[in-house]
């Protein structure tokens, strides 16, 4: 058996996105046990999956700062893993012991294959790899009964995320769940997490039609939802990457971040952008000596229009699939 640890990370969509390497790792190394050290925020979301052995969660708390990352340190090398897949590109994986595989290129590629990259370095056969999540029989049965109740909404909408700036006006997404139901006969359900009641509550105020919300829910269930679902429309954030990961098309609107680095991956999806050419965009404005205004222009030129069309047109091709 060999022991391997994949080093992820403490954001959700960043942890969905790692999903990538469990099968090319596991085949690779047969038999194996499989490893995830991420942060607690969506430790929960990789816990329950069949290809994940065993979830190590971090926190800022115990593991911050530099006493914090020498107990991680001290913590890991405890359990005397054989192979260490170190996504992060961090300094203290060189301190944990086990063979180190590290990331190769660092150009402007997307995170998952920059991720299948390093893995394909020492044999993994990455061909078919990409995120993968997989809801159980008794999560996806608990979502097929909700939505059964809720009136089968057949598009989910998340309004939020963890950065101000990527997120595309809560009015705005009203407008395209009521077109859908209005134009196109859609039921839209808008999905919120535990920090997301004042952009869903500003939803139901904007919508001028009647729309399900599935509010409070787990990261599974979230997932759940989706994944029983034709579509997901929603901004550059951890549910749209849970989207992909579960085969759900995704219209997702970028401009601020770079959709060639982290996009929704597979072919199925459709990345909405505006026209407007800031001379920055695409950036990353949360980071340091970036410019700090706390919203972009250009996400906020993206219309109405184009992501109820988008939305259509995806529909239309899930009928005929």
């Amino acid at each position: 058996m060999t022991d391997v640890l994949v080093m992820s990370f403490t954001h959700i969509g960043d942890a969905v996105l790692s999903t990538c390497v469990v099968e090319p790792l596991r085949a690779l190394y047969a038999p194996a046990r499989i490893s995830y050290l991420v942060g607690s925020t969506p430790a929960p979301l990789l816990d329950a999956e069949p290809g994940i052995d065993v979830v190590l969660p971090y926190t800022r708390e115990r593991h911050g700062g530099i006493a914090g990352r020498g107990r991680l340190v001290r913590e890991v090398r405890r359990r005397r893993f054989d192979v260490v897949v170190d996504l992060k590109d961090a300094v203290y994986s060189r301190l944990v012991g086990g063979r180190r595989v590290g990331l190769r290129d660092r150009g402007r590629l997307h995170a998952v294959d920059r991720y299948l990259s390093a893995i394909r370095a020492v044999g993994a056969d990455v061909a078919h790899a990409r995120p993968t999540l997989t809801p159980s029989a008794d999560e996806a049965g608990a979502a097929q009964g909700w939505l059964a109740q809720h009136g089968r909404p057949t598009v989910t909408m998340h309004l939020g995320g963890g950065w101000e700036y990527k997120l595309w006006p809560t009015d705005r997404f009203a407008q395209v769940a009521d077109a859908l139901r209005r134009d196109h006969g859609r039921r839209v359900v808008v999905l919120g997490g535990p920090d997301d009641a004042g952009r869903v509550a500003a939803f139901a105020e904007a919508a001028t039609e009647s729309h399900a919300v599935a509010a409070g829910l787990s990261l599974r269930e979230m997932t759940a939802l989706i994944a029983a679902c034709d579509l997901h429309v929603g901004n550059d954030t951890g549910p749209m990457h849970i989207a992909d990961a579960v085969r759900t098309p995704a219209v997702a609107l970028f401009e601020p971040t770079d959709d060639v680095r982290s996009g929704p991956y597979g072919p199925e999806h459709t990345v909405i952008r505006s026209a407007m050419d800031l001379g920055c965009n695409p950036c990353h404005p949360g980071r340091a000596g970036a410019c700090g205004v706390g919203y972009c222009e250009a996400l906020l030129a993206i219309d109405v229009a184009q992501v109820v069309s988008a939305a259509a047109a995806r529909l239309a091709q899930a009928q005929m699939s």
